[in-house]
């Protein structure tokens, strides 16, 4: 897609949630709206994944609860011109490995884990404007944010997509198998659930382009629907 031209968007400052299963383009869609409206992308996904790297180098389990509130406590995490560092290692693609995948939403279901990324992305969301993406942005993180999206798409095409960003993943079945039970974690969980926000714009990316569903959320910040 041919770079776009910066959106003129209010001085005042913006938050953009996006929420949404995953496959739905939320990622993808949150990058190119930062770089068009010119305002920082925070992915909340990222810093799961970032913790959850961590306990891998570092052995640790769901089950080792004292260390991993030490963890916790020590966790910081920075995004810098589209690169993620943890503990000053940037971790932008060892976040993207098949076993940092696996642990990651576990580890996102344990209360501990949720308020503390919580509170850090409260914090970074209230000093500029932003898009942050994840499942329980517009309802718990932002739930102020004066444009909530909710991106879904058919699950078909949402393992297609995922197949396409992880070639790790040879078994195709498997790998819809291993998204559909993670949309029921993400659901039914008790802390935080995955659900679209009242006032969310819902969005069916299955037979949309990246550009269309960039360009109609930009319509929504605008005001123009």
């Amino acid at each position: 897609m041919k770079e776009a031209h910066a959106e003129q968007v209010a001085d005042k400052l913006i938050q953009i949630a996006i929420d949404g299963p995953a496959g739905a383009g939320k990622t993808s869609v949150a990058k190119i709206l930062s770089k068009r409206l010119e305002i920082t992308n925070l992915d909340t996904g990222a810093m799961y994944r970032s913790l959850a790297y961590r306990m891998i180098k570092k052995r640790m389990t769901i089950e080792d609860s004292e260390e991993m509130e030490k963890e916790l406590a020590a966790f910081s995490i920075v995004y810098r011109d589209g690169r993620v560092f943890t503990d000053n290692e940037d971790v932008t693609e060892k976040i993207r490995t098949e076993e940092v995948t696996k642990l990651a939403s576990p580890v996102s279901a344990i209360g501990k884990v949720r308020e503390r990324m919580v509170k850090l992305q409260q914090v970074m969301a209230e000093a500029q404007s932003v898009v942050m993406e994840g499942r329980d942005i517009g309802t718990v993180v932002l739930p102020d944010a004066q444009c909530k999206i909710y991106l879904d798409a058919e699950l078909d095409a949402r393992v297609d997509r995922r197949l396409k960003e992880m070639p790790f993943c040879k078994n195709r079945e498997e790998l819809k198998n291993d998204m559909s039970q993670r949309d029921e974690r993400d659901k039914s969980r008790q802390v935080a659930p995955l659900k679209i926000a009242d006032d969310a714009l819902y969005i069916d990316t299955t037979h949309m382009t990246l550009e269309e569903v960039v360009n109609r959320i930009i319509r929504r910040v605008k005001g123009e629907e």
